[in-house]
């Protein structure tokens, strides 16, 4: 039996070498070996960040800092909004809500929309955050929608630009957002 067991490793082995498992191991298989790098690498950037992040905040992996200190929504007003980022920004993860409200009349498209830019003039929008709700019946200043997550939204010199647009009238829509963490 052990006779048989040592026949079959040794026509799987001689096999498995003329197949070309053995490559890169010299004068194997009749394989050269690998070819050796001797290069180097360079990055226009750090692969890495190693900076400290910013007054409550904590690195939790490459290039991406966490809070860690309790904060509260803040209500985004209609029209464009800079906001400073924290220090050492390059884009701000946002937690948000956004809630549609009834402007009470059957059949109306209550309309929230919140986009990123590039500059506190918000001519160039980036991304769109988006809600859209049709009241089935007349629903006057009651919460016909609401939906939360997060956006990632890019930040130049500084701060970055929100544009709040809404449709709606009498108390309308809200888009709530945090900075839950930021990426360096």
């Amino acid at each position: 039996m052990k006779k048989l067991f040592l026949l079959c490793g040794l026509l799987f082995a001689v096999n498995a070498f003329a197949q070309g498992l053995g490559a890169g191991v010299p004068g194997v298989g009749g394989f050269p070996a690998a070819p050796t790098f001797r290069g180097n690498v360079t990055f226009a950037a750090s692969a890495l960040s190693t900076k400290a992040c910013a007054a409550n905040f904590t690195r939790v992996g490459p290039n991406f800092c966490f809070r860690t200190v309790a904060q509260s929504y803040l209500s985004l007003a209609n029209g464009c909004t800079t906001i400073s980022a924290p220090s050492g920004a390059n884009a701000v993860l946002l937690a948000h809500f956004m809630t549609v409200t009834g402007i009470g009349a059957a059949g109306s498209l209550n309309l929230l929309a919140v986009n990123s830019a590039t500059s506190g003039t918000c001519g160039i929008s980036l991304s769109t955050l988006e809600l859209d709700v049709r009241e089935d019946v007349a629903e006057l200043n009651i919460p016909t929608a609401r939906i939360g997550g997060h956006f990632i939204v890019p930040v130049f010199g500084g701060s970055f630009f929100l544009n709040n647009t809404t449709n709606s009238v009498g108390t309308g829509t809200l888009f709530q957002y945090q900075i839950d963490g930021y990426f360096d």
